[in-house]
């Protein structure tokens, strides 16, 4: 069975047709997918229902981005360790000492 930050982590990378950024933190784990110029009314209802089920999430757009992230509390990636390998389009980072997500 798929974790919920998995299936958000799927969803956002077949709706956004990019990488999602995976990042486990004390905090839980973070997912961020860029967007991009021009997404269809489909793709934009599935990053909606998928960041929908996230703990938190947001949409951020600096100067040359536009992403969305979404949080996941509680989920234990140390039970599967291989979580972030079975999405695809996941791409999973630790987050450097002393950084907070």
């Amino acid at each position: 069975m798929r974790s919920k930050a998995e299936s958000i982590a799927a969803r956002l990378a077949a709706a956004a047709g990019s990488e999602v950024h995976r990042t486990t933190g004390p905090a839980g784990i973070r997912l961020e997918a860029d967007l991009p110029p021009e997404l269809s009314e489909a793709a934009h209802e599935i990053v909606l229902s998928a960041i929908a089920e996230a703990d938190a999430y947001g949409h951020e757009r600096t100067g040359d981005r536009n992403y969305v992230w979404a949080m996941v509390h509680g989920e234990n990636p140390n039970e599967n360790p291989a979580a972030a390998d079975t999405a695809p389009g996941v791409v999973s980072t630790q987050p450097s000492e002393g950084a907070s997500t």
